[in-house]
């Protein structure tokens, strides 16, 4: 019987073929580790940035220009958190029991379109860019 000393070229092949797939499938989970993350990190800008322009807006008198009825951006646009800007836009309307707002906070994400300075509801509900809404009716006074 001849002894055989070392691999031959085909089982180091296959070592390393499947030494290649478990780094792929190891780097994949990586990046998608990041991505969520920095997505996750974004939204929770979004939120804390949505909710405190509701509060303040909350906090203004009715006929403040701020809540007439009617399309707004925030002239604080775009705000940066981090290298991330964030923009701010509410439409306000008319209900019976007083002024329903809804709040949009818009940032630009890499996967998805840019946000921009959206002149309309509508050309900000048609754009893919990264976005969460916040709706409330505040009292008649």
């Amino acid at each position: 019987a001849e002894m055989r000393k070392g691999l031959s070229l085909i089982e180091v092949l296959v070592a390393l073929a499947v030494t290649m797939a478990i780094f792929m499938v190891a780097m994949r989970v990586s990046i998608l580790s990041t991505r969520t993350s920095r997505y996750s990190e974004s939204l929770t800008y979004a939120s804390a940035l949505g909710h405190a322009k509701l509060m303040s807006l909350k906090s203004l008198p009715h006929d403040s220009p701020d809540l007439d009825l009617q399309w707004h951006k925030d002239p604080d646009n775009p705000i940066l958190c981090g290298n991330v800007p964030f923009y701010r836009f509410w439409q306000v309307s008319d209900v019976p029991i007083g002024k329903e707002i809804i709040l949009f906070v818009a940032w630009d994400d890499h996967l998805r379109e840019k946000a921009q300075g959206f002149g309309s509801l509508a050309s900000l509900q048609e754009s893919g860019c990264a976005k969460i809404s916040f709706k409330d009716v505040f009292l008649k006074e």
